[in-house]
């Protein structure tokens, strides 16, 4: 009997003595979630609340537009989820630029933009996310946003624009899954 106390209470210690080491080294604390550092918050214009055919919420909210050093148009926003369960990750924006000054061999029109604005080829790419957000979630095929994850987005013209004035960009939203009708929502610059 004795000698199963002595075990016992060398577990006791064991165990106590493993948990005073992990509290002071850190070991078997919670890991912070990939991608908690993050991309700084950017300044961002007013956000445009967005629902989509699925009836998930997003927000977004411009954060610049101009003209990249190698001549293409780009525009960066930050998308939001604004609910409180995963979805899809989305990337609505759309980059329009004047006609004038687009090299395009064709530049789309879209009701709801001021006429003089197209929107010509461009790619679109997720760049991060934003200060503390997690990780966009994969499962091999889709991606995901977790609830309140925020991600910064960058748009660029696959040709290159000349010289670009304030009113010769802009970021819209025209997207069925998000605007019914197809008109263009301006998203707004800081």
């Amino acid at each position: 009997m004795a000698a199963t106390a002595l075990v016992g209470l060398l577990a006791v210690a064991a165990i106590a003595a493993g948990s005073y080491i992990a509290r002071q080294t850190g070991a078997g604390a919670e890991e912070p979630a990939p991608g908690a550092a993050g991309l700084p918050r950017p300044a961002t214009g007013e956000p445009l609340t967005l629902t989509d055919t699925d009836g998930h919420s997003y927000r977004i909210s411009a954060v610049a537009a101009g003209r990249a050093e190698d001549g293409r148009a780009y525009a960066e926003y930050v998308i939001a989820n604004a609910g409180d369960a995963q979805v899809p990750l989305e990337t609505p924006g759309d980059l329009f630029v004047a006609k004038d000054k687009s090299t395009a061999t064709a530049c789309m029109e879209q009701p709801g933009a001021p006429s003089d604005l197209c929107t010509p080829p461009n790619s679109t790419e997720v760049l991060g996310p934003v200060d503390g957000s997690p990780d966009v979630v994969s499962d091999g095929v889709d991606e995901y946003m977790p609830p309140h994850a925020e991600y910064l987005v960058r748009i660029i013209t696959d040709d290159e624009v000349q010289e670009l004035g304030a009113d010769d960009i802009g970021l819209y939203v025209w997207n069925v899954r998000f605007i019914q009708d197809r008109k263009a929502r301006l998203v707004t610059l800081p």
